[in-house]
């Protein structure tokens, strides 16, 4: 019996394999799960998955973008999503509309109004700090006053915000002077099922052309500079002056070939293998040929939802010391000073033939991850907000 219909908006390619599409698959997947009927409209990129309804714009041929990161293409792209959706609302009447990301909150304002549908809003950090963690422009310019003004407008509009860690809670709170009673802290989750300890693959390790004696260090995300991958090179190439018996496993994209040129220019060629983009299904596969993993993410309010992936799947993780990375990882992390490559090949030195300390930490890692973060759990969390919305 179906409880309540969801329509959710995702102003991105969805479904791209990358973390903000991940949140969104999850997070609709648990809902269903619960006996809610779900809908995302979405942009006309991007791959059907899972049992969810998909409902995409027009088609835009010129348009092919699947890596995150702001386009002047979107005023245009954003205005067709807000065709679809409030066509869907006015066909599907649903409970909630249920919006992804700020461009979304921004979207589903106008048919919440004029439909009387909850808005609910899901964001994985500031708007405004996104733009400038991209170079969008600088923190005091006038483009940073008006995003400033239209983030704190959008919040103020929103029925509620689902925040997707307490730094980004406590951030909105407190530069927007946003009410505390609007947010409610959905954490990004993991499907301990799907991500699970697993038999290394040999015959994936052949593939990828990794020496058995070699241990393995493994990245699974998108390839930028918000990622540290530059950073993390860079510490690879110390760690490399140190030892020779390791190997780099980086998973993502976009920008492959321009990390595989760094990669070589800085002789790292024999010490990192590069995937490109790795579909969702097959994360666990790859994941599992890893020693430990790690993260150099240098955003410190942006959600970092591979971190819960590395958890189920048992691995110790090495990450720079942020309050996401604490409120994901807690003591069972490994972390390095903020931003600084020579810690962290310190810590991955340290970490990586600490077989010891390794294996401590797989368990109780992945037994955090089932506790804590599943999404299941994030379901529930999500439907009770839902009920206090649909109440008010």
């Amino acid at each position: 019996m179906v409880r309540m219909k969801v329509l959710m908006i995702a102003p991105t390619p969805f479904f791209s394999d990358r973390g903000c599409h991940v949140r969104i698959f999850e997070e609709a997947s648990s809902l269903i799960k619960k006996g809610n009927e779900v809908t995302i409209c979405t942009y006309h990129l991007g791959r059907d998955t899972g049992p969810i309804n998909i409902r995409r714009i027009i088609n835009v041929p010129w348009y092919a973008k699947l890596d995150p990161g702001p386009s002047c293409h979107k005023l245009y792209l954003d205005f067709l999503l807000f065709l679809l959706l409030l066509w869907a609302c006015y066909k599907d009447r649903p409970d909630i509309i249920h919006a992804h990301l700020h461009e979304g909150g921004f979207i589903g304002l106008l048919p919440s109004k004029l439909l009387n549908i909850p808005l609910a809003m899901d964001i994985q950090g500031s708007l405004v700090e996104e733009l400038l963690d991209h170079s969008f422009f600088s923190r005091n310019g006038f483009l940073c006053k008006v995003f400033t003004s239209l983030e704190k407008w959008i919040y103020k509009k929103a029925k509620l915000i689902f925040a997707s860690s307490s730094r980004s809670a406590d951030y909105i709170k407190k530069a927007f002077q946003i009410s505390e009673e609007k947010i409610v802290v959905i954490q990004d989750g993991v499907d301990p099922e799907r991500f699970c300890p697993c038999p290394k693959k040999e015959r994936l390790r052949k593939k990828l052309k990794i020496p058995g004696d070699k241990k393995i260090i493994v990245y699974l995300g998108t390839l930028n500079e918000l990622e540290g991958i530059e950073i993390l090179l860079e510490a690879v190439s110390i760690l490399s002056v140190r030892r020779g018996d390791f190997c780099l496993l980086l998973m993502g994209y976009p920008n492959v070939e321009n990390y595989r040129d760094l990669a070589a220019k800085s002789n790292l060629k024999d010490k990192v293998r590069f995937t490109g983009r790795v579909e969702y299904e097959k994360a666990p596969e790859y994941l599992s040929l890893g020693d430990i993993a790690v993260s150099a993410k240098v955003s410190k309010t942006e959600a970092n939802g591979k971190l819960y992936n590395y958890m189920a799947m048992g691995l110790p993780t090495v990450t720079f010391d942020t309050p996401v990375a604490r409120e994901a990882l807690g003591e069972l992390g490994i972390y390095a000073k903020f931003g600084d490559p020579l810690s962290l090949a310190e810590q991955l030195d340290d970490t990586i033939h600490n077989d010891v300390l390794c294996k401590e930490l797989s368990c109780k890692l992945r037994d955090r991850a089932k506790e804590s973060f599943s999404w299941e759990t994030r379901g529930e969390e999500i439907m009770e907000s839902y009920k206090r919305l649909l109440k008010e």
